[in-house]
């Protein structure tokens, strides 16, 4: 009795300790703004990268930047165990963008060069749906 419930405080505390990093809000700009610093470098100094490429590392920055912009919310969501306050229509009306965005894609150049390009797009869009 005594040890489980030992082991769960020490559980509890870590995972106390791991959200409040992740939550850092410091760490998490410094982190945000190097990686852009980094990307906006790659796609602007002349013969780093040809123009396919910068399109697709800024592609593949705005998948990642995007779908890691939703962690906060939903971890405040699992801290706090409510929804209060979040807009329903946001959800709908994100997702009924992310579709036609999709669409878009599909509809403009299936040709397996277009889909390849388009792949960061494409997973953004689907795990923004999902």
């Amino acid at each position: 009795g005594i040890e489980l419930k030992e082991q769960a405080d020490e559980e509890g505390t870590l995972c106390t300790r791991i959200l409040g990093i992740v939550l850092d809000e410091k760490l998490n700009a410094a982190i945000i703004i190097m990686s852009f610093m980094i990307i906006v470098g790659l796609c602007t100094i002349p013969g780093i990268l040809d123009q396919h490429e910068v399109a697709f590392v800024s592609g593949w920055a705005m998948t990642i930047y995007y779908t890691i912009s939703r962690i906060p919310q939903i971890i405040l969501i699992i801290t706090t165990q409510t929804v209060s306050g979040l807009s329903p229509i946001m959800f709908v009306m994100t997702s009924l963008g992310n579709i036609t965005y999709i669409l878009q894609i599909l509809v403009a150049d299936l040709s397996p060069k277009a889909l390849y390009d388009a792949i960061p797009w494409l997973v953004q869009a689907i795990l923004c749906i999902g």
